[in-house]
């Protein structure tokens, strides 16, 4: 049987910038969520998904996938695809990057 694990947080900001800093926090987050539950997962591919919500604007995808910029972030040099991004960067390990871009198997 299928469990589903919910984190949330509801915020308002009086800076509106903040918000895209929280969808890159929450990006991360999901990102190493994924890779834990490939490492994990025995069955099933897991399915995470990001998204935030709100009342004008309604439900917005964060992919996971892409590495986003936030207002203080230096522009990207190089493709954000999961196959550019290195180990170097934010200290993620060659195995968790295999099974991010699904060669764990």
């Amino acid at each position: 049987m299928r469990r589903k694990w919910i984190m949330e947080c509801t915020a308002d900001f009086a800076d509106k910038t903040k918000n895209a800093a929280m969808d890159e926090l929450f990006r991360k987050h999901a990102v190493q969520v994924q890779a834990a539950a490939l490492l994990l997962g025995d069955a099933q591919a897991p399915e995470v998904i990001c998204y935030s919500d709100d009342f004008f604007v309604g439900r917005k995808q964060i992919d996971i996938m892409l590495r986003r910029q936030t207002p203080d972030s230096e522009p990207a040099d190089e493709e954000t695809s999961p196959d550019s991004i290195s180990s170097d960067e934010e200290g993620v390990s060659d195995e968790m990057l295999s099974a991010m871009r699904g060669r764990g198997r």
